[in-house]
């Protein structure tokens, strides 16, 4: 596959996440205490410092799960646009965002400190401090959303299967920890016979609410990539259209070319 293509296809795939997260309200079910609770906490830090005793251990470790902490919620939270404007902040001052830190598993040696930790952030000073960086940042993890991610090239539309390398670019999006909770089919045969391509695109209600509840969504997106060119020596051209739900509420529109 050309390689302009490619890094067209890998920048769609991100212009896609930020957009659909925008047009997603917020989980009814938990309440706005708990969304900042959720949101402002990074889980799963794992630290293993080794010092001149167990106590200067932990205080190393300490440290390094506040930074590790800061600089995951800042990907969380901000912007992909933005993601270069992140602080070189001290420890002092990424320490004075932290609220507390949830030990959820930890081992000490007379030298050596191992945990697990989960870090809580101040929501008012994370706030201000984005604020005062003037960065785009957001606070609503979307509803589960099924992504079905449709390939059209040489005239025809696959969804499933190798070839369909629109959906490989859609699996490189890091969900984890993101605010976007995107669900990817698995690519199996279960999936291959609940929902074609063609029954994707021509968003047939029963057809997707099948397939959103096979993998626990409230939402389906459909993405479709039309790669094609006027002729073999013309550059290719990629367009994108991605529609929300069986009403197929528009969300984007573009194209890129490749030279």
């Amino acid at each position: 596959m050309h390689q302009p293509m490619i890094a067209g296809l890998r920048a769609a795939r991100s212009l896609v996440a930020m957009l659909a997260l925008l047009a997603l309200a917020a989980l009814p079910a938990a309440s706005q205490q708990q969304r900042e609770e959720s949101l402002f906490t990074i889980d799963n830090i794992m630290v293993d410092v080794t010092a001149r005793s167990a106590t200067e251990a932990r205080q190393l470790a300490m440290a390094q799960a506040h930074r590790m902490g800061f600089e995951r919620l800042f990907a969380k939270l901000v912007a992909e646009e933005d993601q270069a404007l992140m602080p070189a902040l001290g420890d002092d001052e990424i320490a004075a965002l932290v609220q507390a830190v949830d030990v959820v598993d930890e081992r000490t040696a007379p030298t050596r400190y191992l945990a697990t930790l989960a870090v809580v952030f101040d929501v008012a000073a994370v706030r201000q401090l984005l604020g005062a960086l003037n960065v785009s940042f957001a606070e609503t993890r979307s509803r589960p959303m099924l992504v079905l991610p449709v390939l059209r090239h040489g005239g025809a539309d696959c969804l499933w299967g190798e070839s369909n390398f629109w959906l490989a670019r859609w699996r490189d999006y890091p969900t984890h920890g993101s605010l976007i909770d995107f669900r990817l089919p698995a690519n199996s045969l279960g999936d291959v016979m609940l929902i074609s391509a063609r029954q994707a695109l021509a968003v047939q209600p029963e057809r997707l609410a099948a397939a959103a509840a096979r993998y626990d969504s409230a939402e389906v997106l459909v993405p479709l990539a039309v790669l094609d060119r006027a002729d073999p020596s013309a550059p290719w051209r990629l367009q994108i259209s991605v529609t929300r739900g069986p009403a197929r509420q528009p969300v984007l529109n573009f194209t890129l070319h490749a030279g």
